[in-house]
């Protein structure tokens, strides 16, 4: 099976966070989940975490940048959370902030209204 572009493998993790300005332990987090006061969450960005430090795929280094960006602009991570979720569950793709063109409007989180052909 190819390999797409946004799947291939682009940097270390350490190296992803360097270019994206956020600590590698919290890309870490974004990606694989993990525990934070005393309450264990999933991951954001990955749908379900790979339990090692792999590499980050193009897609993931785009989702890490855009939740980034929401998250300096006041966006509260449980609605990005719930945001991701449901548009990963409603259409279907493993990456909704890079699939969906997702933008905020105020500090709240939206999604443009077009849909995915059938």
């Amino acid at each position: 099976m190819a390999v797409t572009v946004l799947e291939r493998e682009m940097y270390t993790e350490a190296a992803a966070a360097r270019l994206l300005g956020v600590a590698q332990s919290t890309l870490n987090y974004w990606l694989e989940g993990g525990e934070r006061r005393r309450r264990v969450d999933r991951p954001v960005i990955r749908a379900e975490p790979r339990g090692d430090r792999s590499a980050v795929t193009w897609r993931e280094f785009l989702e890490a940048g855009l939740l980034r960006q929401y998250l300096c602009r006041s966006v509260p991570m449980l609605e990005l959370r719930t945001f991701i979720d449901r548009i990963r569950d409603e259409y279907g793709v493993p990456y909704p902030l890079a699939d969906q063109r997702p933008y905020v409007g105020g500090n709240r989180l939206l999604v443009s209204c077009r849909r995915r052909p059938g």
